[in-house]
């Protein structure tokens, strides 16, 4: 099928059609048949997707589906190495409601540290686009390409993100032996979305002036035109010219801007954190056990997670511990509640570009909700009420509790002002 970001954004024969609003709200998505509150409406897979840089050394996931790896065991193992804490010599005792899925382990073919939950997954990062932004094979700091990603781990991840794309529409047109159209791979890209150059973008809250950012996208560009150009051996008839309009300067700023537009936050739970939610469920005997494991690394993750970001503790029983000063969640994660309890363990975390969804308009009301329910990339749309045929389908870009002003600061960078029924309302109450 069809692999363009652009080309994607057809909606679900049967399911949901895109269609025209009006000039100011453009396309959106619409039911196509009668849907129930709680069903899910349709799964997807994102386009691109990345984990979140700081997640990477505190979440041990595949580096294609972001499932997370081994066994149980596994990732207890690995949690005691990032908090540099021995690993308990008694077991976790079976959970009577819990079971972990295990997963493989296959790590990539140059061993450049990417590891993977099986070959498919594997097979698919590297044909898609790891095969170009690999580091493996790599024996220097000064390699272009290991500079490209130490600037965007150091600028912004969504560099790392834009570079995918790139990869991915080279990696077509490697794979075709060069029988593409990369101009036309290109513009597809465009075809059904807002875009405008990063800089337009991001506000002065991003903390960098226009003029700073165009700096920023053209050293990110110029980075990635330099791995690339040692790559040339890889490229049919080893002419490096067909790929230079993914490489143009004009496309990558608003492909990043796009990005940014149409990303989506990605989350979900670890094996760790369903066991320990799991653990009132366990005999007495064996509950003392777990917890006698967990609870000293439970104690570590909220020393270090508090450490990085200052915010409030809100253990699983919903309960704020008083030491610490109250703060906001940087996450904007879609269908997120007031006083949502902070994990005990490091989850997934990452974003992703998913063509389908990104169709849906916002509301503040909204009547779906995006959630990742196979503990992996693919995200499932759920109806949070009953609609009908021809009915908009709404999910929120923001944190749809918190007040207005807030609301409307934070849905800024889309570049319009929410209309929904409830800040309708909102704006027409008499301030205080």
């Amino acid at each position: 099928g069809q692999s363009s970001f652009g080309m994607l954004a057809q909606g679900i024969p049967g399911v949901c059609v895109v269609q025209y609003i009006s000039a100011n709200k453009g396309r959106g998505l619409f039911a196509a048949r009668p849907i129930t509150k709680g069903e899910t409406i349709y799964t997807e897979r994102p386009y691109i997707s990345v984990q979140h840089v700081r997640n990477r050394t505190e979440a041990w996931t595949c580096g294609n589906c972001f499932r997370f790896l081994g066994t149980l065991h596994d990732q207890l193992a690995k949690t005691c190495q990032i908090f540099q804490m021995p690993l308990p010599p008694t077991p976790l005792p079976p959970s009577p409601s819990y079971t972990c899925p295990p997963s493989g382990l296959q790590p990539c073919f140059t061993s450049c540290g990417e590891m993977y939950c099986s070959e498919a997954c594997r097979a698919e990062a590297w044909t898609s686009y790891h095969q170009l932004l690999c580091v493996g094979q790599i024996d220097t700091q000064a390699h272009p390409l290991f500079r490209f990603k130490e600037h965007a781990i150091d600028n912004n991840e969504l560099f790392l993100l834009g570079a995918q794309v790139i990869a991915r529409l080279a990696c077509r047109y490697i794979a075709s032996n060069g029988s593409e159209n990369v101009i036309a791979m290109r513009d597809s890209l465009f075809s059904s979305f807002v875009h405008r150059p990063l800089w337009e973008v991001l506000g002065p809250e991003c903390g960098y002036t226009a003029r700073e950012l165009q700096e920023m996208v053209r050293m990110s560009l110029s980075l990635l035109m330099g791995s690339f150009s040692l790559m040339v051996h890889m490229l049919p008839n080893k002419d490096p010219m067909p790929l230079a309009p993914l490489l143009d300067l004009d496309f990558y700023s608003n492909l990043l801007g796009m990005l940014e537009l149409n990303d989506n936050a990605i989350g979900f739970d670890c094996p760790l954190e369903k066991y320990y939610k799991a653990i009132d469920t366990m005999g007495e005997s064996e509950r003392h056990i777990a917890q006698q494991i967990l609870e000293p690394l439970v104690a570590k993750w909220k020393e270090h997670d508090e450490e990085q970001d200052g915010e409030v503790w809100v253990d699983a029983t919903g309960e704020e511990d008083d030491d610490h000063e109250d703060g906001e969640d940087e996450d904007d994660d879609i269908g997120d509640v007031p006083d949502k309890p902070k994990p005990s363990f490091p989850n997934f975390e990452g974003f992703g570009s998913f063509p389908t969804t990104a169709m849906m308009n916002h509301s503040c009301v909204p009547n779906c909700i995006v959630n990742f329910l196979e503990d992996n990339f693919t995200a499932h749309v759920t109806a949070l009420r009953d609609v009908m045929p021809g009915e908009e389908l709404t999910h929120s870009y923001v944190e749809e509790h918190e007040p207005l002003e807030d609301r409307t600061e934070d849905l800024r960078v889309y570049g319009f002002t929410c209309d929904c029924q409830k800040c309708t309302t909102e704006r027409a109450q008499p301030a205080p």
